[in-house]
């Protein structure tokens, strides 16, 4: 129950930094999220071999989730036959970004046997870097400048 109050707190502390930072104004979020395939083992020999000559079912299944979203984010691929990264793009504004971070998380986790490694993003405002975004599926940290602009503040939630 204290970890759920805590999650609630740094959620709501995060969106008032995010409102601070970004005002009433659109954001770019840009995530570059790092997949696998559950149970797949291979070693880096035989992926090379195999990603020039075989699309594998994972890579099916992720082709069709990025055409199925593409028209909802901008989606760009890096694939390998048990292995890759997708990088994905969303316009918000700051009491969306947590929201559509979540989202875009839950929907990669719902492409049968395909799990994250890591989330690395960035959230861009008039061409501004204005936060950066590290952490993975259970767990992201939100690096933002402090309320006086001479520090970074960390803000890690939890995102389950």
């Amino acid at each position: 129950m204290t970890e759920f109050i805590t999650t609630i707190k740094e959620r709501k502390r995060l969106d008032e930094n995010l409102k601070r930072i970004l005002g009433n104004e659109k954001a770019s979020l840009i995530l570059s999220i790092s997949i696998y395939e559950e149970g797949a083992e291979t070693h880096e020999e035989e992926e090379e071999e195999i990603a020039f000559h075989e699309e594998t079912e994972f890579v099916k299944k992720v082709k069709k989730f990025i055409d199925e979203k593409s028209n909802k984010y901008k989606i760009d691929s890096h694939l390998h036959s048990h292995s890759g990264s997708l990088t994905i793009e969303i316009e918000s504004y700051a009491n969306e970004i947590i929201n559509n971070l979540l989202q875009i998380i839950n929907e990669i986790q719902s492409i049968e046997k395909v799990l994250i490694s890591s989330i690395n993003g960035e959230i861009w405002h008039n061409n501004d870097l204005k936060a950066f975004i590290y952490g993975d599926a259970v767990r992201d940290t939100f690096v933002l400048p402090s309320q006086d602009g001479k520090k970074l503040e960390l803000i890690e939630i939890t995102t389950v």
